[in-house]
């Protein structure tokens, strides 16, 4: 991540369960990513990481980040079905309403595509997972399984 300022933090939402078919809470325009983060990068863009897990958040509003800084752990809060960290770069600091600007990034491990297959709205099931495999300056197929050293 490019170094950043806080500018809001929410925590305390619980955690959904996975595969019950519940939401923890009622999901509306401003905790649908659930616990999250934004970070503004500069240059009129906002990096956001929501569906964290409750009290792991290890930032607050006002602090400047930089790679490598540790902002909380990955969860499944908000409107979340299976946990996840939920990542992207927009161009206002709204998980909801945000429009997605493209990014890479600098290297990273991943499976390559994987096959998704459909399920009911609680269930998510994968196919043709391989291995890991090193990739430099690119952005992770749908539904790749990631990793970043």
């Amino acid at each position: 991540m490019t170094p950043g300022k806080v500018i809001e933090v929410l925590d305390g939402i619980p955690e959904n369960v996975p595969h019950s078919g519940k939401i923890a809470i009622d999901v509306n325009f401003f905790n649908a990513g659930g616990n999250h983060v934004v970070v503004d990068i500069g240059y009129g863009l906002y990096a956001l990481f929501a569906h964290m897990r409750p009290g792991t958040i290890k930032v607050k509003v006002g602090d400047e980040v930089n790679r490598g800084d540790i902002l909380g752990h990955l969860g499944n809060s908000g409107n979340s079905t299976e946990p996840h960290l939920h990542a992207h770069i927009v161009d206002r600091p709204s998980f909801l309403a945000g429009q997605g600007v493209p990014y890479e990034f600098e290297h990273f491990e991943a499976t390559g595509a994987t096959q998704y297959v459909a399920r009911p709205h609680d269930r998510m099931f994968f196919r043709g997972i391989g291995e890991l495999k090193p990739f430099t300056d690119d952005y992770p197929a749908e539904n790749a399984i990631v990793s970043f050293p």
